[in-house]
């Protein structure tokens, strides 16, 4: 058996949020979207948590690169 043979195939953590943001319902998936762009009221760490308690595991990485993708993403201050 060869080295790639042994190797899993993961999907992206952030690819997998995004897939998960999106199967929300859209009022649930809009204030996920919305609490994704207020970096300014909601810390990485605060919608880890709250991500946890809805079913999602992650990491603060893919948050934040989740977060950045949002067009009306508003950077703390």
């Amino acid at each position: 058996m060869g080295i790639l043979d042994q190797l899993e195939r993961r999907k992206n953590k952030s690819a997998a949020l995004e897939e998960w943001i999106e199967a929300r319902p859209k009022k649930e998936r809009d204030e996920w979207l919305e609490a994704f762009a207020r970096g300014d009221l909601y810390s990485v760490a605060a919608l880890q948590d709250l991500l946890a308690r809805h079913g999602h595991e992650t990491d603060k990485n893919a948050i934040y690169r989740v977060r950045l993708k949002q067009p009306n993403y508003i950077k703390p201050r």
